[in-house]
């Protein structure tokens, strides 16, 4: 399941997670001319391999030129370099932003991303989904607040006292508008994409989506616990 990989293309109820992924997108009505993969150099080569499987163009793999976890650059950063090669292209839209070492889930099973979707076409506010955290992990995430209707009020990175129990999924939608705000800021070193959020929201209405939990593949542990939880 595990040996070798990037946590994307670990494989949990029988598919890497990448894979997963990529059939909410699809059916939320994306198609794989819609995906761009950013990967470091080290994993490159199995990225690319699974987006020719996919049918995602090859010209959407990108790269960094990272070859080990030291010299890392920061989810965010790598999410500017992404943005600059997509800029280069002349591409001007809207992005769902998803961390490919997530997968989220509703009480029914994989999360279903098409309502997101279509409530997002319909108002055209930015969306990030979010799940309930158990109390005594809450330090370890990035925490949102929120007010009545929905709309984020706050961040907190690893906060010592949580002042919320909303966990950022790292799976979020943003507007072109927003899209351009983060490729020109500068961010501190290795980032990560919480820091996007906390950035934003004081700026840009942003609402979020609740996901019933979220596999966050940490450890060969999870990947066990996943794997048995679902066979």
């Amino acid at each position: 399941w595990v040996a070798g990989k990037p946590k994307g293309l670990v494989i949990i109820s029988g598919k890497p997670v990448v894979q997963h992924q990529l059939e909410q997108l699809l059916h939320a009505g994306l198609t794989p001319q819609d995906i761009f993969v950013h990967t470091n150099a080290l994993y490159y080569s199995q990225y690319h391999a699974w987006a020719v499987s996919a049918g995602i163009p090859t010209a959407h793999v990108f790269r960094n030129g990272v070859m080990d976890n030291e010299h890392r650059l920061g989810a965010v950063a790598d999410m500017q370099y992404a943005l600059q090669l997509l800029t280069d292209d002349n591409r001007r839209d809207d992005f769902i932003v998803m961390a490919s070492d997530t997968l989220l889930f509703s009480d029914r099973g994989i999360f279903d991303l098409r309502p997101l979707v279509e409530q997002y076409k319909r108002d055209k506010i930015s969306r990030i989904m979010v799940y309930e955290g158990e109390p005594h992990k809450l330090s370890r995430h990035g925490i949102v607040q929120v007010d009545g209707q929905g709309m984020v009020i706050g961040f907190e990175e690893k906060p010592s006292v949580p002042k919320s129990n909303l966990v950022n999924a790292s799976v979020q939608l943003y507007t072109c508008t927003m899209i351009g705000a983060i490729r020109q800021h500068v961010f501190e070193p290795r980032a990560e994409s919480g820091m996007l959020i906390a950035y934003l929201y004081p700026s840009f209405p942003i609402k979020i989506e609740r996901a019933h939990s979220r596999l966050d593949i940490g450890t060969v542990e999870d990947v066990l616990n996943a794997n048995v939880r679902r066979e």
